[in-house]
C-alpha cells in the first residue's frame, strides 16, 4: 500500500482532505486565523485541555464536510505523543470511511531539518500501524480495502 506523505507550508486556506489533523500545545493552534478562531471556541467549551493524545474533533462548516482532529502534545511533546496522535487520526478516519488526513504540527517543531525527519517517521509509524489490518486469511476482504492518502502539511 503505498502512504504518500509531502510537507508544505501552511497556506490561508486548510487543504483538501476528509480530515485535518491538527496537533497543538494549547497555545500554538498552527491553522489559517479564522479556522484557528472558530477551533479555539469550541474547544474551550469542550474542556479540551492539550493534554497528551488528548482528541477532540470540531466539524468544520462549508459546502465540503470536512472534520478537524485536534491532538493534544502535553507539555513535552515525544515522538510517541505523535505517533499515537497520526495513528489516532487514522483510526477515526477509517471508521468514518473517510479517505484523505492532512496533518499539522506546530512551526517550531518543524524548524529543525533533523526533527522533520524524526516527525516525518512518527506520522508515517502512527498511519501505517493504525491502517494495518491482517488479512491473510481473507482473500475476498484483502481486495476490498480502499487506499488511505496522509498528507503532512
Amino acid at each position: 500500500m503505498a502512504l504518500p506523505l509531502s510537507l508544505r507550508a501552511i497556506s490561508r486556506a486548510l487543504p483538501v482532505a476528509d480530515v485535518i489533523a491538527v496537533f497543538t500545545d494549547g497555545k500554538e493552534l498552527p491553522l489559517p486565523l479564522g479556522v484557528a478562531r472558530a477551533a479555539r471556541t469550541h474547544l474551550s467549551r469542550a474542556g479540551f485541555k492539550a493534554g497528551a493524545t488528548e482528541t477532540r474533533t470540531v466539524l468544520l462548516p462549508g459546502s465540503t464536510p470536512r472534520t478537524l482532529f485536534v491532538i493534544g502534545l502535553g507539555r513535552s511533546p515525544t515522538h510517541d505523543v505523535f505517533r499515537c496522535g497520526v495513528a489516532a487520526a487514522v483510526q477515526y478516519a477509517k471508521a468514518e470511511g473517510m479517505r484523505t488526513i492532512s496533518t499539522f504540527a506546530p512551526a517550531r517543531l518543524m524548524a529543525d531539518r533533523s526533527q522533520q525527519e524524526k516527525l516525518g517517521r512518527a506520522f508515517a509509524e502512527g498511519a501505517i500501524l493504525a491502517n494495518y489490518r491482517f488479512t491473510a486469511y481473507r482473500a475476498d476482504q484483502a481486495k476490498r480495502e480502499r487506499a488511505l492518502r496522509l498528507t503532512r502539511v
